[in-house]
């Protein structure tokens, strides 16, 4: 059975290259996830992430977590977040494929991520969801996550 022997490694930079597969395939599957990592950064972003801890302000310091399947060797899913000690923190991508879900590892994912968070000393914690996503609501909400804003946006349209 997929996960039943899960090893969680944790780095910075240096493991976005296990992800980067994942986070190009997920880009143009349709899917439950499909606009989760949308959401976070577009591809050209993860090839440099650098310029998004730049942009953010103070310190900012990043996190990957990976997912491993320890009986087939296979990357079962991922959490990348990012932080300013003292300051913010935010979960900017889980996913975990869907052979794996259902399996607590999504759950073992934000666990390892709030906890670094946490030990950063930050003071607000968040995470950005797309619209009509019950299930993640409701996953993110027993970590203490709630919705606090709605920004309605308009798309599509052209410079005029």
């Amino acid at each position: 059975m997929p996960g039943s022997s899960i090893l969680y490694r944790t780095g910075g930079s240096e493991l976005l290259k296990a992800i980067r597969p994942l986070w190009e395939m997920n880009f143009t599957q349709d899917g439950p996830s499909a606009d989760d990592l949308a959401n976070a950064f577009p591809p050209e972003e993860l090839a440099d992430l650098r310029a998004l801890l730049a942009s953010k302000p103070g310190s900012s310091r990043l996190r990957v977590t990976l997912a491993l399947d320890q009986d087939n060797g296979e990357l079962a899913g991922f959490c990348l977040s990012t932080g300013v000690p003292r300051q913010t923190g935010e979960i900017n991508c889980l996913f975990v494929f869907p052979e794996y879900r259902e399996c607590g590892i999504a759950e073992g994912l934000m666990r390892d991520a709030t906890q670094w968070l946490d030990d950063m000393g930050v003071q607000k914690r968040s995470r950005q969801l797309g619209a009509d996503r019950d299930r993640d609501y409701r996953f993110y909400s027993d970590f203490g996550f709630l919705p606090r804003n709605i920004v309605h946006e308009e798309h599509g349209l052209m410079a005029q």
